[in-house]
């Protein structure tokens, strides 16, 4: 009796132990549930901050692409601003040399006026004074006058057509042409024209003061061989010949080619002595 009842009370310290082992082990289990939660959620949260901070250093590199693309843009235009400033120094300078020009142009111009107002008045007291055969002579006089009257620039050249004759090839193919302000106002020349593009003409850009002269230079390309007959067409405001057309002719030949030693009867050449 007493082992059973030994046995009865084992069983059920046995059964008691077993109940709260089962219950400490669903207790670690939802702990252990709990802590996976835990970390899911917190390798989550840093999954986010790690794509937020990559969107914000994406940002700031954009960002800055943007500030060096403004400051390339500002060393631009900085740069072209100093060209426009050169540029502009440049045109001031040469305006400034043509309105010295056009002054002493006016100068002359109105002492020309003097001038003439006196032969005006001292033509007119002559022939207040003077006989008939007095007026005869004014009367000749009037077409000299006349041709004074006609004001402008004049252009005249001392030759118009340059002949180089036989040229070799690849030698100097320049030549020039000069050329004198007759008229009493500036001379202005504009882009003249070739009639090929292996005839290449210089001109002056500045204005010619009357009674002043420049020249034209005229570069025929000599790669070429065979004769030639260009011509270069020079635009003006002359009031005599505004379209002056020059001439250059010639014949481009090969050059001669130096004589080689001969050799003797026996084949060789001939030794230096």
């Amino acid at each position: 009796m007493k082992k059973l009842i030994f046995l009865i009370t084992l069983i059920f310290i046995s059964s008691a132990i077993f109940s709260q082992t089962l219950e400490t082990s669903s207790k670690t289990g939802k702990a252990n549930t709990k802590t996976v939660k835990a970390s899911s959620k917190t390798a989550k949260a840093q999954a986010k901050a790690d794509a937020r901070a990559a969107r914000a250093r994406a940002k700031a590199a954009k960002a800055d692409a943007k500030a060096a693309k403004a400051k390339a843009k500002v060393v631009k235009a900085n740069a072209k601003a100093k060209k426009a400033n050169v540029k502009a120094t440049k045109l001031s300078a040469k305006t400034s040399k043509t309105n010295t020009k056009t002054t002493t142009l006016n100068t002359k111009t109105s002492k020309t006026t003097k001038t003439n107002k006196k032969v005006t008045k001292l033509s007119t007291n002559t022939s207040k004074t003077s006989s008939k055969p007095v007026k005869l002579s004014t009367q000749k006089a009037k077409p000299q006058l006349q041709e004074k009257e006609v004001n402008g620039p004049k252009i005249k050249f001392n030759k118009t057509t340059h002949n180089y004759g036989e040229i070799y090839t690849g030698s100097d193919g320049k030549c020039v042409f000069e050329f004198t302000n007759t008229g009493n106002e500036p001379l202005i020349l504009t882009k003249p024209r070739s009639s090929c593009g292996c005839t290449v003409p210089t001109w002056p850009r500045e204005p010619i003061l009357p009674g002043e002269s420049n020249k034209i230079v005229v570069t025929y390309n000599t790669h070429h061989n065979g004769s030639f007959n260009k011509t270069v067409t020079v635009y003006s405001n002359a009031v005599n010949n505004k379209n002056v057309v020059l001439r250059i002719k010639g014949k481009v030949v090969p050059k001669p080619k130096d004589d080689l030693p001969v050799k003797d009867s026996k084949g060789k050449l001939p030794e230096n002595k």
